[in-house]
């Protein structure tokens, strides 16, 4: 039960299903089931409950069901000197007075226009107004996190649980951060984004060491993630154009900014042939063009959902506000996509 963990405040944060949705091409993919669900106080357990949280439809029942039964009197034991906040689609108090649960609603922490249950971690984290110690159970926001740690409200000392049982440690996000800096860590949602996430797909066999490598190695990268989050035009074009000699110097072409360049060098690096006057006639069966980097076209709708990504996960509203950018492109022409 989580009233087992020795703290005065717990905060229970689930994320909701929106459509349309930037998520919907990957749970497509994923063969979501959708079906009713209906979860009452006295209904039996399903056989095949292991299989129920892949309806998608069924988790909102089930935080419905909590957000009731636990307003009841039966849950005073239970919730004890412990102030429990719940958030769905809007953020409920549980506390107890009298041995009586008294059950609010809590504006400031409803933060209903977010998606994921990870940038309403960080909205709520920013929301904390006093000193405190905070342990987060969510690894996921690991990279997020640090880069939004000058906005907190308190001085805060943060830590988020990795692995299970013997081999779980506590990561400390204030000691991360001091080590990674101010300009690392704000870059650090940008580049989680631009490596995959939960939004995007990553590079193919790329991974996020590398790539970090490189960041860490270069402030001009630095920046240019930090200034995905910008509505400035010009300073997002020039973002872009940085970032795509990022992905280039990603694939080991260091002296090139054109990904396009750096494909055709790639490919005709393995399959040219030794006379330049030549056919080109070579057979070749096992070849991925996933090897290669992204189109100039497909990396520039790349950034686009990168950028949107980054400005989600900048939590500092309870509404995100993201300016849609329908006029850039790579090649520093303004053109309608």
């Amino acid at each position: 039960m989580i009233t087992q963990f020795k703290t005065s405040r717990i905060n229970i944060i689930f994320d909701q299903y929106f459509t349309p949705s930037i998520k919907d091409c990957e749970r497509t993919r994923r063969d979501e089931s959708v079906s009713p669900v209906s979860i009452g106080p006295n209904q039996i357990r399903l056989q095949n409950f292991t299989a129920q949280p892949k309806n998608i439809q069924f988790k909102e029942p089930l935080v419905n069901f909590f957000i009731n039964h636990w307003s009841t009197d039966d849950m005073a034991p239970l919730i004890g000197n412990k102030t429990i906040y719940l958030s769905l689609n809007e953020c409920y108090c549980y506390r107890v007075e009298d041995n009586k649960v008294i059950m609010t609603k809590d504006d400031l922490l409803s933060c209903e226009e977010h998606e994921e249950a990870d940038s309403r971690i960080i909205y709520h984290i920013c929301q904390i107004n006093f000193e405190a110690d905070v342990v987060i159970r969510c690894s996921d926001i690991l990279l997020i996190l640090p880069g939004n740690m000058d906005h907190l409200s308190a001085s805060l000392k943060l830590w988020i649980t990795m692995g299970v049982v013997n081999h779980q440690r506590y990561v400390n996000i204030n000691h991360m951060y001091n080590i990674l800096g101010n300009t690392i860590s704000k870059a650090l949602p940008g580049f989680h984004a631009m490596t995959g996430c939960n939004y995007i797909p990553a590079f193919f066999r790329k991974g996020k060491l590398k790539p970090f490598k490189l960041l860490i190695k270069s402030v001009y990268y630095q920046l240019a993630f930090q200034n995905l989050a910008t509505d400035d035009e010009e300073i997002l074009k020039d973002a872009f154009v940085t970032l795509e000699k990022f992905v280039c110097h990603m694939y080991g072409i260091r002296n090139n900014s054109n990904v396009n360049d750096v494909r055709f060098h790639l490919f005709s690096t393995t399959y040219q042939s030794k006379n330049f006057n030549d056919n080109f006639e070579k057979k070749f069966k096992n070849f991925d063009p996933s090897s290669l980097p992204p189109c100039k076209v497909e990396l520039q709708q790349h950034l686009l959902r990168v950028r949107y990504v980054t400005v989600l996960e900048k939590c500092l509203l309870k509404i995100p506000h993201v300016v849609i950018t329908t006029s850039l492109r790579l090649d520093n022409e303004r053109q309608q996509i």
